[in-house]
């Protein structure tokens, strides 16, 4: 065996549990391979006993490699009788090892133990392609059936066309499927509760989201707009478009609503930026002969194209409160 550090030499401790880490090429994989050999070899453990789980199959047959590879040098070299014959039993079982990924180990075990647990032994995993198609046939059969259902019918049409489309529902039940468990410990935890709470529960979520994207992104271009209208302000103080943006963007810094700050925003974009292309206006507002720093221009037009969807949004319907 090469020469080994001190942490290699500590990791090949089995008698205690570890955490390994360490940068690519370090000798991970050859640390953990002889000590998967001390535990069958110093305990004399047959290796259907022991179990080695790596992420990927790659990874799986390179520790098994490893481990043979080493059981081979181990044999070459070894004088004690006893522990050559331990060696070469081990060499003989490594064929039948448990040394695969969690869902190969997990495969093995339900097919040893089909009779137990009610399984099919014959059963064939399917890949993520085939869990793909089984799942987008059976939405389509769902979907089928409830429109079919004269009762349940109108409801899945008025959803349908609430989401903007057949796709985009079918997507939204892809994703509920996917994220059933914290769905379903949604549903146990927040829509046991009152009409009354859930809508406080969501106005709560919604606001800390809409605070999260003023600080990073609105309040840095309230700032560019700010510099670029007290500029336009100097060549002009009669300028009426730059007394109104100059007007929204204090009514901006008094509110404290974050959907009425956003609504102010909105406003200073329609003063703002053209109709067309969303640039910054020239006629009546800023004129080619002002000395205006480029780049405040550009952070202004980039982050409205940004937030667009979000200014487009209205809060006119219920109050977030």
């Amino acid at each position: 065996m090469p020469q080994l550090t001190p942490h290699q030499e500590a990791a090949l401790n089995y008698k205690k549990h570890i955490s390994l880490t360490a940068n690519a090429g370090s000798g991970k994989t050859f640390v953990l391979a002889n000590r998967y050999i001390e535990i069958a070899l110093q305990e004399n453990i047959p290796l259907n006993k022991i179990v080695a789980i790596t992420f990927t199959e790659k990874a799986a047959g390179e520790l098994n490699k490893k481990i043979a590879n080493e059981i081979d040098n181990r044999i070459i070299d070894e004088k004690n009788s006893e522990i050559f014959n331990r060696l070469q039993r081990i060499r003989r079982q490594l064929t039948s090892a448990n040394i695969s990924t969690i869902h190969s180990f997990c495969i093995n075990l339900l097919k040893e133990y089909s009779p137990e647990i009610g399984v099919d032994a014959n059963f064939s995993p399917i890949n993520q392609q085939d869990a793909e198609e089984l799942l987008e046939l059976t939405i389509e059969d769902f979907i089928s059936r409830k429109i079919s259902n004269s009762e349940l019918s109108k409801d899945i049409k008025d959803i349908i066309r609430l989401l903007g489309g057949k796709n985009t529902f079918v997507n939204q039940l892809k994703a509920i499927v996917r994220f059933r468990k914290p769905i379903e410990k949604l549903g146990l935890s927040l829509y046991s509760q009152s009409n009354e709470e859930i809508y406080r529960f969501y106005i709560e979520q919604i606001t800390n989201i809409l605070n999260e994207i003023i600080n990073l992104e609105i309040n840095p271009l309230i700032k560019l707009i700010t510099q670029l209208n007290n500029r336009i302000l100097e060549f002009d103080e009669q300028n009426q478009t730059a007394v109104e943006i100059k007007f929204n963007v204090e009514k901006y810094f008094n509110e404290e609503l974050p959907q009425n700050k956003i609504q102010y925003v909105s406003t200073i974009s329609e003063l703002l930026l053209t109709k067309s292309n969303r640039t910054i206006k020239k006629r009546g507002y800023r004129k080619d002969s002002y000395e205006i720093d480029e780049t405040i221009i550009s952070g202004i037009e980039n982050i409205f194209n940004e937030i667009k969807p979000l200014i487009s949004i209205s809060f006119d319907e219920k109050p977030l409160y």
